[in-house]
């Protein structure tokens, strides 16, 4: 994995939280974040502009489910 927050997943350093309720949600949310950045590069490249608006608002979508998937597994570290 090429970004951060994927070798941090898959590094020996977050298994402290694999047992936590929201780890395996992250982990799924980040590679469907990770899919639909490849989907919006595609349909750019194919100049798809109304689909690309559509996969654009998914990718937001997820990429705020990340971030809320980590805020819960911060909080339930704590």
């Amino acid at each position: 994995d090429h970004c951060e927050l994927g070798r941090w997943l898959s590094a020996e350093d977050s298994a402290a939280y694999h047992s936590f309720s929201e780890f395996q949600a992250l982990v799924d949310s980040h590679a469907e974040f990770h899919q639909l950045a490849g989907e919006l590069l595609a349909v750019l490249e194919r100049g798809e502009e109304s689909e690309a608006l559509e996969t654009e608002a998914r990718f937001i979508e997820m990429s705020q489910r990340v971030i809320g998937h980590l805020q819960a597994l911060d909080k339930e570290a704590q």
